[in-house]
């Protein structure tokens, strides 16, 4: 946290958080509608610990991001770089960079979410119901 020592990882709701880029500013800032002895009366967050089943169901974007994409017939289609959030806090998209995998060329493309399957029972990995040739023929994205 910004000019504050931590000993801790908290979840923060989305509703609790906002972006604040002034137009001079060169960063953005993540603002929490929180106060700090709030934050310090919160369980410490702990990933894969008994006491995250209050999010149960819930995958952490660091879990997704750097993951593998798997389409039909379980080819590689590339990697997940980044999640699109809508304004209700809802992951939207999936950004995979292809990097040239399959034969599909090196760009990024942004997928409906929830067209995604979270495999946990393996290796955690990310299907797609797509093949080679739909995602190279996908409009690539730009931020």
């Amino acid at each position: 946290m910004y000019g504050v020592e931590t000993e801790k990882q908290v979840a923060v709701p989305f509703d609790r958080q906002r972006i604040i880029k002034e137009p001079t500013d060169t960063e953005k800032v993540l603002a929490l509608n929180v106060s700090l002895q709030v934050l310090q009366q919160e369980p410490e967050y702990k990933r894969n610990d008994a006491d995250a089943s209050r999010f149960h169901g819930a995958v952490g974007a660091g879990t997704i991001i750097g993951l593998k994409v798997f389409g039909k017939n379980d080819s590689l289609l590339g990697v997940i770089e980044d999640l699109i959030f809508n304004n209700s806090h809802d992951v939207r998209y999936a950004i995979i960079r292809t990097s040239g995998v399959s034969g599909i060329s090196n760009k990024l493309v942004a997928a409906p979410y929830r067209e995604l399957t979270v495999n946990k029972t393996e290796e955690e990995k990310i299907t797609l119901n797509i093949t080679d040739a739909a995602l190279e023929s996908a409009p690539g994205f730009q931020y």
